[in-house]
């Protein structure tokens, strides 16, 4: 038998179970239209930094001081195949959204850099896409651009702020290409 105190535990439990069932659909509607915490928005444009460095392997091991930041980095993932690390040129560019830059390495080698967008989801570390490719542009006899020939890529990186990625290039005389990647800021 019901007793008049349990029916309105009943009813009580009930509207509680309503109250609940209207809160969570009223969440996923508020998210589902924006209204809940607003997500950041990859940034339009990106700073790269880029240092072209040249690996042999030698006697004895050496390394330029400007590349201090990089030695442990380049020891973990080259020390096998080289001990010797000398900085051929650094360069930096602006890269906006959805568009490439081109920057000179060695020789007649370029990258060609695509800030392709970004990965916000970790908002103290957000990860920007770029797409890399290393070409080889050749010129005619008036010294024009002639010929493009890919060498790498396009390779995928994302690119935490602040963090190097390595990419290791081509022959150039004796040595090897190496580049050490970074996104230095963004807008």
């Amino acid at each position: 038998m019901n007793t008049p105190r349990s029916a309105r535990g009943c009813r009580r439990s009930a509207a509680l179970a309503a109250a609940a069932v209207v809160w969570c659909l009223s969440s996923v509607l508020a998210a589902q239209e924006g209204g809940g915490p607003k997500k950041a928005e990859a940034p339009g444009s990106v700073d790269v930094q880029v240092f072209v460095i040249m690996a042999s392997k030698g006697e004895q091991p050496q390394a330029d001081t400007s590349l201090k930041e990089l030695a442990e980095l380049l020891t973990a993932n080259y020390g096998t195949r080289f001990n010797q690390f000398s900085l051929h040129r650094t360069t930096s560019v602006k890269i906006r959204l959805d568009q490439e830059q081109t920057c000179g390495l060695a020789a007649d080698y370029f990258l060609k850099a695509k800030y392709v967008g970004a990965d916000m989801s970790d908002e103290a570390a957000p990860k920007m896409d770029l797409a890399l490719r290393i070409v080889r542009i050749t010129a005619d006899a008036e010294g024009k651009p002639a010929k493009e020939v890919g060498v790498l890529g396009p390779v995928g990186a994302k690119v935490v702020k602040d963090k190097f990625i390595l990419l290791g290039g081509p022959k150039v005389d004796e040595k090897t290409m190496i580049l050490a990647v970074r996104v230095t800021g963004s807008n």
